[in-house]
């Protein structure tokens, strides 16, 4: 595959790859169903920074949730629409995934915006605004309203990390995956 010119002069520290990994990288994306992995690498230069047994193990975490929610595309085409995915760290996607479940989010409510939303959002700020929700009673619009409410608040992460593990009234798995992904550091910080 040959590498344009126009990805390296947008992505500069791509000179520091040598052009069998680059063409390898390139490849590898292709084989693994990305139609355009030339354009996927000049949204998402950071692509090239993962391994493709990474890029698998995404490939298979969002082939497991596009199942579970019934969706008819695939992974690759989920990813390239939104490539913050490639570098969204994984347990936040659980988390993110169990509050969907808990909401009980329908499938046509899984737009593009939706969940772009939900990944560019602080995961503290939605958790504490989880605790301040009802699923029942509420959507998830609902949800994304309050976790704004919550960011203006301007709650310290160890405030917002109290109020998750004190208060918060949660499906205990959300609780717990997000206390697995997010452990507290050495000295409370």
């Amino acid at each position: 595959m040959l590498i344009p010119v126009r990805l390296i002069e947008r992505n500069p520290r791509l000179f520091g790859y040598a052009l069998e990994t680059l063409d390898a990288k390139l490849e590898g994306l292709q084989e693994r169903g990305f139609d355009n992995p030339i354009r996927l690498i000049e949204g998402a230069p950071s692509i090239f920074g993962l391994s493709l047994e990474n890029i698998d193990n995404r490939i298979k975490l969002f082939d497991k949730l596009l199942s579970f929610y019934g969706l008819s595309f695939s992974a690759s085409e989920l990813m390239e629409k939104v490539p913050v995915l490639f570098s969204t760290k994984i347990d936040k996607i659980m988390v993110l995934v169990r509050v969907l479940r808990e909401f009980k989010v329908p499938v046509e409510d899984l737009g593009k915006g939706l969940f772009n939303r939900l990944l560019y959002f602080n995961l503290e700020d939605v958790l504490v605004a989880l605790k301040e929700t009802s699923p029942e009673s509420e959507t998830i619009g609902d949800l994304s309203r309050r976790v704004r409410q919550v960011k203006k608040r301007k709650l310290s992460k160890k405030e917002k990390r109290e109020m998750i593990k004190d208060d918060l009234d949660m499906v205990e798995k959300i609780k717990k995956r997000y206390f697995k992904g997010y452990p507290e550091k050495k000295g409370g910080k």
